[in-house]
């Protein structure tokens, strides 16, 4: 994990988890989301190889999760203006 995680942790985390997953699931599980949390060997795997990258591995894991949702909304977003 820690090698796939090398640079930028919004570009590298679709590396390890899908877009549709990123989309689902959030750390706490508020807003309707499923929480991340609960699944603990995956939940702490992931905050361990962060935490070997960057000092504050939560704030890294919401700040990179929520780059992803928005890269992917926008996506939507410009597919679907496109359609018209």
């Amino acid at each position: 994990m820690k090698f796939l995680l090398k640079g930028k942790l919004p570009k590298t985390l679709t590396s390890l988890l899908c877009n549709e997953v990123i989309i689902d699931f959030n750390i706490g599980g508020v807003h309707g989301q499923k929480r991340l949390k609960d699944f603990d060997n995956v939940f702490d795997a992931l905050m361990e190889a962060i935490r070997s990258l960057h000092p504050d591995p939560d704030k890294e894991l919401r700040n990179a999760m929520k780059v992803v949702k928005k890269r992917h909304f926008h996506n939507v977003c410009l597919q679907k203006q496109l359609e018209k």
